[in-house]
């Protein structure tokens, strides 16, 4: 205890004898730092001492209330009368989680989270960055569409920048309703738009060739029943959009089109149509999507089909099934020959008699592997792509599955005897195992700054 009290009073003489400017810095460090520096200023406050919170700049100010939870940031309007100000003025960052952190998916949402939300948005007068209702949204929604709807149209009047609605089955909390208010549809500041489990609106109300979110660069959509039409519309009318996801969205409309001259990065994940029909996507760069066959149904029957039109710069593409996608690149159908039932094994007379391919001669840098087995044939393979590709730089394998040492030093030892075998001459080759398999990360998946999403 006595230690704990010595460390106390040297951070506030640190506090004391720091610049204001580095004393407030010091807030973000941890929330111990940040106790010590508010603490420091009041106690400065009550003495009479220097006024150092008047000296800081308003931007300084600001930065340091918007990284701290919104409780905290509340609280800071006590400190002073230029606190106040700050805090009515910072950019608001709301996560009903933060106000009542004790709250699970099972517990009942109470008036008080929604009248002290609603309080939150009436008192704060300044902007809305961001806004996540894990928990409250949803009970809104289905007790009192009134109220939802005014959040709406006050979001939208403080001009938010990113919205994040979660809805949740209806036995857990008792609401009967899944469908979002259409009034989301006229924040037309946003930045970014997350729904999960929600019936979307209809847009058929939309002016024809309006923008919906004429400033929108990312749109997520998980488990959202959505038209078609709805679709096309939010993706035309939506001219800076970057990032688009649909995933685990199991009744999906029969056809998807895709259409919008400003997407990059195109993610169907779990989730199963008819058609993805890429139209005109010139600045589209990444598309991902990864789905089963629906159950009961064979692949004749029932296959996925992937039309990619006007794509440019198209850069990533995948995870490409033979078994259940079939391929259309412009006027060009590729499929599977056969049925579902593999044909045989490769073995490496196979891979000896393989024609040369003039891109893993010449310019193949780097391989990644997914759920290596350690099979035959996946040996021979990998030893057809180290031998032939003469600027390899990088080749990774990933484990199926399992952290079994044994297992791990049998695999190393297959591909020191059977694969990695020929040295190519002026080549510097890395070889890197991993274990664990190959995990989803949408986070990955999405992010521009990453050449390969699938290297994860």
């Amino acid at each position: 205890m006595q230690d704990e009290r010595a460390l106390g009073a040297v951070r506030d003489l640190l506090m004391r004898r720091c610049p204001p400017r580095d004393a407030a810095r010091t807030a973000v460090l941890s929330p111990r730092w940040r106790h010590v520096w508010t603490s420091s200023l009041t106690t400065s406050d009550i003495n009479g001492g220097e006024d150092r919170i008047s000296r800081l700049p308003d931007k300084l100010l600001s930065n340091i209330v918007t990284r701290l939870p919104l409780k905290d940031a509340a609280r800071t309007s006590t400190l002073s009368p230029r606190w106040r100000r700050v805090w009515a003025s910072t950019p608001l960052v709301l996560c009903d989680a933060d106000l009542f952190p004790v709250l699970s998916y099972g517990s009942f949402v109470s008036h008080t989270i929604t009248d002290t939300i609603s309080c939150i948005l009436a008192v704060h007068q300044g902007p809305v960055r961001s806004i996540c209702l894990t928990y409250s949204f949803h009970c809104v929604v289905a007790h009192d569409v009134t109220l939802s709807c005014k959040w709406l149209r006050v979001l939208a009047d403080k001009g938010v920048e990113s919205l994040e609605f979660f809805n949740h089955p209806s036995s857990i909390f008792g609401s009967t309703s899944t469908s979002l208010p259409s009034e989301v549809l006229l924040v037309t500041s946003l930045v970014r738009l997350s729904l999960r489990h929600w019936d979307f609106p209809s847009t058929d109300c939309l002016r024809r060739a309006a923008y919906v979110f004429p400033r929108l660069c990312e749109l997520y959509l998980c488990d959202i029943h959505i038209g078609a039409t709805d679709i096309d519309r939010l993706l035309q009318y939506s001219p800076e959009l970057e990032i688009f996801a649909l995933i685990d969205s199991k009744c999906m409309p029969p056809n998807v089109r895709i259409r919008n001259c400003n997407l990059q990065c195109a993610i169907f994940w779990m989730s199963v149509a008819n058609m993805f029909e890429v139209l005109a996507a010139p600045s589209l760069e990444r598309l991902i999507l990864w789905c089963r066959k629906p159950d009961g149904q064979s692949i004749h029957d029932c296959p996925i089909r992937l039309s990619i039109g006007h794509t440019p710069n198209l850069k990533v593409l995948g995870y490409l099934d033979p078994g259940i996608h079939v391929l259309k690149v412009g006027s060009t159908v590729i499929k599977s020959g056969g049925g579902d039932e593999p044909i045989g094994e490769p073995n490496s007379k196979f891979w000896l008699e393989a024609s040369p391919i003039k891109c893993l001669k010449s310019t193949l840098r780097k391989v990644v592997v997914k759920n290596f087995r350690g099979y035959g044939s996946e040996l021979s393979f990998l030893r057809f792509i180290w031998e032939r590709a003469k600027v390899l730089q990088e080749l990774v394998v990933d484990l199926a599955s399992g952290d079994d040492p044994a297992l791990i030093e049998e695999i190393i030892t297959k591909l020191k005897s059977e694969v990695c075998v020929k040295r190519v001459e002026g080549r510097k080759s890395m070889f890197m195992l991993r274990s664990g398999g190959s995990k989803w990360c949408l986070n990955i998946a999405s992010n521009l700054t990453l050449s390969d999403p699938f290297d994860f």
